[in-house]
């Protein structure tokens, strides 16, 4: 995805390139009023302030803020999967002569249950590979090593991580810190930003996206970030940047300001409280219920299993 601009312009990636390097070594971070520890575990991390662990922005969202589109998607995903699943068992005919069981139509709804998941693992490893290539571009070390490699397997992929470079270099914005773990004390809130930007003398916070789109929540889970980093480093955040990055089609590049900072801040703390507020201990045990032996057969059975298994691997006691 050639640049108009940075075609003709030849010295102007080296140039850039200079620039920035020599504003790395100007602007730095001030001392953080207090640490903030990030544990990897799997494929998320854990974030605590003095061994407390702190809420997320997946955490307090998912409580507070409904999303049907996901459903919707998860939903559509099953079902395309499911049409699949029964056109790979026509082979190509129009018509034919199946044999349908119940072992056939269970076989099948496994299959459509299992597609969202196997797409989220495959999206997970693409907005990884994207994450890299934006942490390298954004270190001053040209992305051509992958992008040359992603234009023999993904071409429209590499496209678009060229298209963040060029934007990139033509920005006049400086990243500070990158995969940041930010915390408030106040709040018991955190979470790891993307990229801590400096542009015209006013810090930033940017936000990779590789979705299909950039929703209001997006602003939400960013003042968050806003909200810790003011308080952790003492500097004011002053604008955000969700850029998004498209790893499947339409392919392309879009860079979403924030425009309402302080209401988005005022919602982050709305949410949090609904999140907290849902912990509360609202219901006791039931006065009267007809299922306790249901309860109880469970739990005999739970217990039997476990006895079982334990046999089995040789670990009872007896």
């Amino acid at each position: 995805m050639p640049n108009d601009y940075v075609r003709s312009h030849p010295g102007l990636e080296l140039k850039r390139r200079r620039e920035m390097e020599a504003l790395t070594k100007a602007v730095t971070l001030p001392p953080a009023r207090y640490q903030v520890e990030k544990k990897k575990y799997g494929r998320g991390y854990s974030i605590r302030i003095d061994g407390q662990k702190l809420i997320s922005p997946s955490r307090a969202l998912g409580v507070a803020i409904n999303k049907p589109a996901l459903v919707r998607w998860a939903a559509r995903e099953s079902v395309a999967n499911i049409r699949g699943a029964i056109m790979d068992r026509l082979k190509g005919k129009d018509k034919a002569r199946l044999r349908v069981t119940a072992e056939w139509v269970e076989e099948i709804i496994k299959e459509g249950e299992q597609r969202p998941e196997a797409l989220k693992v495959e999206g997970g490893r693409v907005g990884s590979l994207l994450h890299d290539a934006f942490e390298e571009i954004t270190l001053g070390t040209p992305a051509k090593k992958l992008v040359s490699t992603l234009m023999k397997t993904d071409k429209p992929l590499a496209e678009s991580i060229t298209g963040f470079e060029e934007w990139f270099l033509k920005s006049e914005m400086q990243i500070v810190g990158r995969e940041q773990a930010v915390g408030s004390k106040k709040l018991g809130c955190g979470g790891i930003l993307d990229a801590l930007g400096y542009s015209q003398g006013k810090w930033g916070i940017i936000d990779y996206k590789t979705g299909s789109g950039v929703y209001w929540e997006a602003a939400i889970q960013t003042a968050n970030y806003a909200i810790c980093v003011e308080e952790q480093f003492g500097i004011k955040i002053s604008w955000i940047r969700i850029v998004r990055v498209a790893k499947k089609e339409p392919f392309g590049v879009e860079v979403v300001p924030v425009n309402d900072m302080l209401n988005a801040k005022m919602t982050w703390m709305d949410c949090l409280d609904i999140y907290k507020r849902s912990l509360g201990n609202y219901l006791g045990a039931p006065t009267y219920s007809t299922f306790f032996h249901i309860d109880s057969m469970k739990k005999a059975s739970a217990a039997r299993k476990t006895a079982e298994e334990r046999v089995k691997s040789g670990k009872a006691p007896f």
